[in-house]
């Protein structure tokens, strides 16, 4: 019985330790010449965003609304998965996958299903013609309308 009750314990770690360890540990991969792959959000960044348009600059990032989001990577990065964490799941889901730099899409949509309000971890997974080779994330506040 003593197992039954120490599980809801064990699945939040697990789920816990599934989100904590990729952020603490940077991915990387090698091209060809062996430099390091790269991916990183360029846009939105540090600023109050409405609608799209970039109103004024901030420590951190504040959405309302849609807004564009972009991400450049090295040369080796073939294709971009931006993804936001699920309600009730550890793996991130896909919001949009991008085989052209630059890599962007419009972020209008919501979802009950997923975290992609208040508080967003928004993240962006670059691959190479290998696989996963880098990662970024970004932290903001979006509201939607």
């Amino acid at each position: 019985m003593s197992a039954v009750k120490g599980q809801p314990v064990v699945v939040f770690t697990l789920c816990l330790l599934m989100v904590v360890c990729p952020l603490l540990s940077p991915a990387a991969g090698r091209d060809g010449e062996g430099a390091l792959s790269s991916l990183e959000i360029t846009r939105p960044l540090n600023g109050l965003y409405l609608f799209d348009l970039q109103l004024m600059p901030l420590p951190g990032t504040v959405v309302v609304g849609a807004v564009t989001v972009e991400a450049q990577g090295s040369e080796d990065i073939v294709r971009v998965e931006f993804r936001v964490p699920p309600v009730a799941s550890c793996v991130p889901v896909v919001v949009y996958n991008d085989t052209r730099a630059p890599f962007a899409f419009l972020w209008k949509e919501s979802s009950d299903f997923l975290k992609d309000r208040g508080l967003v971890n928004l993240m962006a997974w670059g691959y190479t013609g290998e696989g996963l080779a880098a990662k970024d994330d970004l932290f903001l506040m979006r509201l939607v309308m």
